[in-house]
């Protein structure tokens, strides 16, 4: 609760605030003024190529992903893409020429062209026939290849934001050490400053007249 506080505080002092607030503010609205901090903090990082290339080494395991590759070949009927497939049986494989490969690629990234449809494929060899743009396709999975991590310029984006949010992490962590020293200070020096000073024990208490 004291560091929502304070940070709220540091976001109205920095002007992040949605307007002068009238009274005391509520838990939620501290909570916004909080996030406003927060998000300001992480969204002014400047982050060199050097830096997002070195994280990236350190976590490139979070970005190891299954790959596939594709084989896929164009007909003028649905019923001549059937006949294609049952002529190549279990053992067949749909021949490179007059057909094109996707891939690898991982499976998340495969094009909307053989999607969801490529989902149902499991093991090399497998096919499944599909209609795109008014046109049938004999669609296979020519392999399944070993899961590796992506590489850098593909995930780049979620390697900043990463990095990102765990520099802001830490410097809203440090901002909020230092606000509550500040706090802490303020504190204590007002506390001396009202506080009555004690009596010199050296002088003789007044007593009453007699």
């Amino acid at each position: 609760a004291v560091a929502r506080h304070l940070a709220a505080g540091e976001a109205t002092r920095r002007g992040l605030s949605a307007g002068a607030a009238s009274g005391p503010l509520s838990v939620r609205e501290e909570e916004k003024l909080r996030d406003a901090l927060f998000a300001s903090m992480r969204d002014s990082l400047e982050l060199g190529e050097d830096e997002l290339r070195a994280h990236y080494e350190k976590t490139r395991v979070r970005y190891v992903t299954p790959q596939v590759s594709l084989r896929r070949q164009a007909f003028a009927s649905e019923s001549d893409a059937r006949a294609e497939d049952r002529r190549l049986g279990v053992d067949g494989r749909i021949a490179a020429e007059g057909s094109d490969r996707i891939g690898p690629t991982p499976v998340d990234g495969l094009p909307t062209s053989v999607m969801p449809e490529a989902l149902t494929l499991a093991a090399a060899g497998q096919r499944v026939v599909l209609m795109r743009d008014g046109r049938w396709w004999l669609v296979e999975l020519e392999e399944n290849h070993a899961a590796e991590p992506l590489p850098f310029e593909a995930v780049r984006t979620r390697v900043e934001q990463s990095l990102r949010m765990l520099r802001a992490q830490a410097e809203f962590r440090a901002e909020i050490v230092r606000l509550r020293s500040e706090a802490r200070i303020e504190i204590e020096g007002s506390a001396r400053a009202n506080t009555t000073p004690a009596p010199d024990a050296s002088k003789p208490v007044p007593g009453p007249d007699r």
